[in-house]
């Protein structure tokens, strides 16, 4: 079920074409872009305040702006959580040539990008979709291309809730170069149609005339040209697909988007800073108002300066006497404040972060407490790391498999190795990790070595640079220490204890 904001139906008239998550995914995409003011208004603003009864524009929406300020909590959120997501590079294999391949292709396919986009999709549009491909004939690293998860229109399922067919709709443009203005020329541009099966690809291109018109047939029909592309034997049997998912349902096509949750709380941020921004205003610039009077010739507003007033005629004869009243908010505004932490804290709630207001009132150095509070961000983190390493099973089945060195028993589901901090930590915890791991003999020195995907020469060099430097420090030892006995006339095992 698709978890979307009411105020966010009122744009399903102007994209009929789209789905209601294709509509939640564009307003999330917006707000993170800092173009979230016609969501601002939608939700905030009644139409009916910015005209009189004479339908008159009191307000206009360019005035509106100008009270209108956005400091993109959604984006803040969102890339706050990404920057908890751990690295996953390490994969488990006591094959040398294996961890050699599997570093070098990761490294072709720009892993660690993809895997930051990979969180950052996930927590945007709740499921990512990595397209499975090879340059040529003769290419042996499957490459992933990532695909819009805006774009993917639906994931048919069987009567079992298994995916038959993805279909995914793009807007593809053929360019060439400009010579006379050193850009580029839009020769074609079109709605292509991907569907993804087991063991293929089917693509619909439209067929497009001189004039760069789809063609249609007889009963206006939009002609296509198709194409289909069979996997190769690596994975004949699978999806050329990748589909790594965030919190979905069995029987749903789509996971839920966490983002979503985002936005209401996010715009309610936008409505309590627009409100203090003008409030500040008002308060830098107070109102002057007369009553029963008129300001003097020379009357001046400025730094030193003077403001006269004349009692009317009218008033002195009712036995008024003219004054000039500075209007302007007096209270603390702490109610208006206070709205705001709390709509702030519910917003890095929602999103699994700890609260600022309770970081401010923490004031510790405990990382026990800090790991308790983390736990929320954390079971959402441990829960797309879990699917990362699933969902990437078919791409180290189909590389190994490329380069003859797949072996049914030994490499079944073969994947990133899942790391012992969730959330990210620094390079000396891991150490010291690693070490507490070695003393208590839960692994050995080459296990760790392998986990980390050194090689078998890399390790067996380090193991003889370590053994030198061992000797070397015992032979310096003992020579400081002949020196020392010799010099004072002592036994030289009495310095070495």
């Amino acid at each position: 079920m698709i978890n979307i904001s009411a105020y966010t139906h009122t744009y399903l008239l102007d994209n009929s074409d789209k789905t209601e998550r294709q509509i939640e995914i564009n307003t999330i995409n917006k707000m993170r872009k800092g173009d979230s003011y016609a969501f601002f208004k939608s939700k905030f603003v009644l139409e009916e305040n910015q005209v009189d009864e004479n339908g008159k524009i009191l307000v206009t929406d360019e005035e509106l702006k100008k009270l209108y300020i956005d400091y993109n909590f959604m984006d803040s959120v969102i890339k706050k959580l990404v920057s908890y997501c751990p690295d996953l590079f390490n994969v488990v294999t006591r094959n040398d040539k294996k961890r050699e391949l599997i570093k070098n292709s990761l490294n072709d396919i720009d892993w660690k990008c993809i895997l930051n986009e990979t969180y950052d999709t996930l927590e945007s549009t709740g499921d990512e979709f990595l397209e499975i491909y090879f340059e040529d004939g003769l290419d042996k690293i499957p490459k992933l291309r990532v695909l819009d998860s805006g774009n993917m229109y639906r994931v048919l399922l069987d009567s079992y809730n298994r995916p038959q067919s993805y279909i995914y709709r793009e807007t593809v443009e053929d360019l060439e170069p400009n010579y006379t203005d050193s850009g580029t020329k839009i020769t074609n541009s079109r709605e292509r149609i991907i569907v993804f099966q087991k063991g293929r690809k089917v693509i619909y291109d439209p067929h497009m005339d001189n004039q760069g018109k789809r063609q249609l047939d007889d009963d206006g029909n939009i002609l296509y040209n198709t194409y289909t592309i069979e996997n190769r034997e690596s994975y004949q049997y699978d999806f050329p697909l990748i589909h790594i998912k965030g919190y979905k349902k069995q029987r749903d096509e789509f996971s839920e988007i966490p983002a979503s949750h985002y936005i209401d709380p996010s715009l309610l941020l936008v409505s309590i800073l627009s409100n203090v921004r003008q409030v500040n205003l008002n308060l830098g610039y107070p109102v002057l108002a007369l009553i029963d009077s008129f300001l003097e010739a020379g009357s001046r507003r400025t730094p030193a300066g003077f403001l006269g007033i004349t009692t009317t005629q009218e008033a002195l004869k009712e036995g008024k006497q003219g004054q000039l009243i500075d209007v302007q908010i007096k209270n603390a505004l702490d109610s208006m404040f206070s709205e705001f932490v709390i709509a702030r804290d519910d917003l890095y709630s929602k999103a699994g972060l700890i609260t600022p207001t309770l970081l401010e009132k923490l004031n510790i150095d405990s990382s026990r407490v800090i790991m308790q509070l983390n736990l929320p961000s954390e079971n959402k983190i441990e829960l797309y790391v879990d699917n990362i390493i699933k969902s990437m099973q078919l791409w180290f089945k189909i590389l190994l498999k490329e380069n003859d060195m797949y072996d049914e028993v030994e490499d079944r589901n073969l994947s990133f190795l899942k790391p012992k901090f969730i959330i990210k930590t620094s390079p000396f915890d891991e150490l010291l990790y690693e070490q507490s791991e070695i003393k208590s003999t839960k692994k050995s020195k080459d296990e760790i070595y392998i986990e980390n995907g050194d090689s078998d020469k890399t390790i067996k060099l380090r193991k003889e640079e370590i053994k030198n430097d061992l000797e070397s420090e015992e032979i310096m030892k003992n020579t400081v220490a002949d020196t020392v006995a010799s010099g004072q006339n002592v036994d030289k095992n009495m310095i070495n204890t």
